[in-house]
């Protein structure tokens, strides 16, 4: 799955680039502020994770009101909780932001499985990580044949019926059901 994740987030750059070149380019009138940029960058990846509910910057009231830049979820199923990603402009990518994650997402009983920190730059040079608990893997924003997983409708309805008969007990052959159809959906 971390290797899906890693084409989705990659591919959702190139993409968001291609469709809105200009998206870091300040003017006298605005400039892009990491919510905006969060936005139009979840639009994008949530095309390639349709069958979850994606949320940008919203309060964890049970968590002291922090707030994630970006969470891919299934609201009010916690065994769904796939991807929280930290986003900055201009700003280097720190322990701080992994830490954060890893300490306020991906512990019981949110239980994050991946997060992500990207840092975007004006220069289009993006950097940036994708980790579970365990790992940590570099992201290449720099590819000139971004390989974008092709759609096919029929599984992709399906997906989505799996994800809505999960209940909140984790049933874990559903579970693992969804898995097995996601890759196959993205051909690994």
């Amino acid at each position: 799955m971390i290797e899906i994740l890693k084409r989705i987030i990659e591919s959702s750059v190139v993409e968001l680039e291609k469709k809105q070149p200009d998206i870091l380019i300040s003017t006298e009138q605005t400039t892009m502020t990491e919510w905006n940029l969060g936005h139009h960058y979840a639009n994008e990846l949530s095309k390639y994770i349709f069958w979850l509910n994606n949320d940008i910057d919203v309060v964890k009231r049970n968590y002291n009101n922090r707030r994630p830049d970006i969470i891919f979820h299934k609201r009010k199923l916690n065994c769904l909780n796939l991807l929280v990603l930290e986003i900055k402009i201009l700003d280097e990518i720190n322990t701080e932001d992994f830490n954060k994650i890893k300490n306020d997402w991906m512990q019981h009983p949110l239980n994050y499985q991946y997060g992500a920190c990207i840092s975007f730059n004006r220069n289009g040079i993006h950097v940036g990580k994708l980790f579970t608990k365990e790992i940590i893997i570099d992201l290449d924003f720099n590819q000139t044949n971004c390989i974008i997983p092709t759609k096919d409708k029929e599984l992709k309805k399906e997906i989505i019926e799996i994800v809505e008969n999960i209940k909140q007990d984790k049933n874990d052959s559903q579970v693992k059901i969804l898995t097995k159809k996601i890759h196959y959906f993205y051909g690994t």
